[in-house]
C-alpha cells in the first residue's frame, strides 16, 4: 500500500512540475511605426509613433498597444499577427482621442508553434504595425 502511495505521490508531482514548466511568461516590447503595413518590418522614412507590449503564457499572447498621429474620431481595430504574417485575430476596437493618442489591450489563444508576433492597429486603409516579438 506503501509503495502505491508513493507512485502516486510521484506521479502527481511530476504532473505538477509539467505544470509549471508550461506556465512560463515572456515578454517583448517593440516600436510602432506610423503608416506601416509591412507585416512588422520596418518602412524607412516613417516615424515611430508608439509602442506595444507583448506577454505569453502558454499559449495565451497579450498585447497592450499605444500611439500617436493616428487619426481622431476614426475606429482602429488592433489585429494581432504570427509567423510569416498570418493573420491570428482581432483583440479590440479603439478610437483614438482628439489629439491622435489610442490605447488598446487585447489577448489571443495562438497556436502553439507560433514564435513571431506583431499587432497592427488598422483602421480600414493604413496600417501601424508594431515591430516583430519574439515570444518562445
Amino acid at each position: 500500500m506503501r509503495k502505491m502511495v508513493l507512485v502516486v505521490a510521484t506521479a502527481v508531482a511530476v504532473a505538477a512540475m509539467g505544470g509549471v514548466a508550461s506556465a512560463t511568461t515572456y515578454k517583448g516590447k517593440a516600436s510602432v511605426q506610423h503608416n506601416n503595413g509591412n507585416c512588422g518590418h520596418p518602412v524607412e522614412g516613417e516615424p515611430i509613433t508608439g509602442t506595444a507590449n507583448f506577454t505569453r503564457k502558454g499559449n495565451l499572447v497579450k498585447v497592450s498597444y499605444k500611439a500617436k498621429d493616428l487619426v481622431p474620431g476614426t475606429a482602429y481595430t488592433l489585429e494581432l499577427f504570427g509567423n510569416g504574417c498570418v493573420f491570428l485575430g482581432d483583440m479590440a476596437t479603439f478610437e483614438p482621442n482628439a489629439k491622435g493618442v489610442g490605447k488598446a489591450k487585447g489577448e489571443l489563444t495562438v497556436p502553439a508553434g507560433d514564435t513571431e508576433f506583431f499587432a497592427d492597429a488598422w483602421n480600414g486603409s493604413q496600417g501601424n504595425d508594431s515591430f516583430i516579438v519574439t515570444l518562445p
